[in-house]
């Protein structure tokens, strides 16, 4: 092969990985970008009461997770202090950009940390799960309205860590940045080989 195919091959091979993921010193990150679905169109659950769990148990806090910030507010019941500071990082950004903040729906929650723990537990990164499907799948599973919707991924080790990559990332920012969500859920899971994975679902009403 010539050097000018070769040269070709890399610079075909390099712009295809741009599009695909971002890895960087934060870590291993992926967007999922926005989509805007008309609700009318979408089919009743598939997913039958039996098959959902029981009980959704909140994640424990990992205090050796130290964040160069300022302290979170209080969390609210049913979410952890490393979701709060998290999304407090989040709308910090919001903020600088006009955009409101995001409130927590505790559905949303749900959906983001059984989503973080099925990549945990079936040692994957994507945004299409083997049991759920799409983000946009498992919102429609567990009956969740919305008119626009998106998802953040990340394997990183530490909540700043993730945040910083999602910033560095036009993909990420981008959905964090978005005036049209207000509703959010962050699943944080301990697992993986990155150290934790981070699940964030935007959605918009």
């Amino acid at each position: 092969m010539s050097k000018k195919k070769q040269l070709i091959l890399v610079l075909f091979v390099l712009v295809a990985a741009h599009f695909v993921y971002s890895y960087d010193d934060y870590g291993f990150n992926q967007p999922f970008y926005k989509i805007n679905i008309d609700n009318n169109l979408l089919k009743k659950s598939s997913l039958s009461k039996n098959n959902l769990p029981k009980k959704t148990q909140v994640p424990k806090d990992d205090k050796t997770d130290k964040v160069k910030t300022t302290p979170p507010k209080t969390a609210p019941e049913g979410i952890t202090n490393s979701e709060q500071t998290l999304l407090d990082l989040i709308n910090g950004a919001r903020a600088d950009v006009g955009a409101a903040p995001l409130k927590f729906d505790m559905n949303v929650v749900k959906v983001a940390r059984l989503k973080g723990q099925d990549m945990v537990d079936n040692n994957y990164f994507s945004h299409t799960s083997p049991t759920y499907g799409s983000p946009f799948d498992m919102l429609s599973q567990f009956n969740i309205s919305y008119r626009t919707a998106g998802e953040n991924i990340a394997g990183n080790s530490s909540i700043n860590g993730a945040y910083q990559s999602w910033m560095n990332s036009s993909g990420h920012r981008q959905n964090i940045e978005n005036d049209s969500y207000n509703y959010t859920g962050l699943g944080i899971i301990n697992g993986s080989r990155y150290g934790k994975i981070f699940v964030q679902i935007f959605i918009g009403r």
